[in-house]
């Protein structure tokens, strides 16, 4: 019994390691230059600077800030915007930003998903674990065996309810940060104003250049990028 019990323990011990060594890839964005004032004068026009908010595993996140200081409204929309990837000689990818609504459906279809995938996992799991546990009680000699397996098959339940319910609640999160953050259809920025809003981009793992091009008040603004991939530690 000893021994055996030194063999869990020592699968236990191989398994943390390898948790604890487990890595991921994650894109990240460094922009390379500040090229984003207007040529009208300080005290008239409109200035515009992106920044990369970071990878969140669904999406890359960019903040766009628009500072109007001239006499017209500004107005802004996703359509007006285009992240753009240099993919080699004469090859480049452009991507528009994913609009708020269809963010929010995308963010809701995967709720509704781990819903039933909880829902399914749970009843599995509450079955398999009853006959685990009845069996370890009935049998004889290997009793204590199985009421283990048994009390480690109802961990993996408890373990996979707690994992769906923090998903939802991260799900729910982000929902509440797309719907107050991200960028409308049509914003409007007012005379002497200042706005800022998240763009979302279809994720990306690659090591290259690129630029983000905004169009707006019969202006283009350009900033460059250096994309690369980055392996962390989870």
């Amino acid at each position: 019994m000893k021994n055996k019990y030194s063999f869990f323990a020592l699968l236990l011990c191989i398994f943390l390691t390898m948790s604890c060594s487990h890595k991921i890839l994650i894109q990240e964005a460094h922009r390379v230059d500040n090229n984003w004032s207007s040529s009208h004068p300080k005290d008239n026009r409109v200035d515009i600077r992106t920044y990369f908010s970071g990878d969140n595993g669904d999406h890359l996140v960019f903040q766009i800030d628009i500072d109007n200081r001239s006499d017209d409204p500004v107005y802004i929309s996703p359509i007006d915007i285009e992240l753009l990837i240099d993919l080699g000689p004469r090859n480049q990818a452009v991507y528009a930003p994913i609009r708020k609504k269809e963010l929010i459906t995308q963010l809701e279809n995967i709720k509704e998903d781990l819903e039933r995938e909880k829902k399914h996992a749970a009843t599995s799991g509450a079955i398999n674990t009853g006959v685990d546990v009845l069996l370890g009680v009935l049998t004889g000699g290997g009793a204590v065996g199985s009421i283990i397996v048994g009390s480690a098959s109802a961990a993996e339940v408890m373990d996979e309810r707690r994992r769906y319910n923090n998903s939802q609640a991260n799900i729910d999160d982000k929902i509440k940060a797309v719907e107050e953050f991200t960028m409308n259809n049509e914003e409007v920025i007012m005379p002497g104003r200042k706005g800022s809003y998240d763009l979302n981009f279809d994720r990306l793992l690659v090591d290259a250049d690129g630029k983000i091009r905004v169009s707006c008040s019969n202006e283009t603004y350009i900033s460059n990028y250096l994309f690369h991939v980055e392996k962390v530690k989870i």
